[in-house]
């Protein structure tokens, strides 16, 4: 029945009820633990990332993303 249901939705309305219940759980998360420990998970991870892949991998996506977003404002 569930499978049904998701069929039906778009992938846009889908998207757009994962991204509201994902927001509504770190929302819970923040409440229950603090922004401290929201920013030392993220640290690791930004840590753990770089570590990987080397502190350049930050600086592409972001030129990436200046592309992209130049792109959106022409349009």
């Amino acid at each position: 029945m569930a499978e049904e249901r998701e069929a039906r939705e778009s992938g846009n309305q889908r998207a757009a009820r994962l991204a509201a219940n994902a927001a509504k759980g770190g929302r819970a998360v923040v409440a229950k633990y603090g922004p401290e420990h929201m920013r030392a998970i993220g640290t690791r991870g930004a840590s753990a990332v770089a570590a990987k892949y080397g502190l350049r991998h930050y600086s592409e996506i972001a030129a990436r993303n200046r592309g992209v977003k130049k792109k959106r404002r022409a349009a």
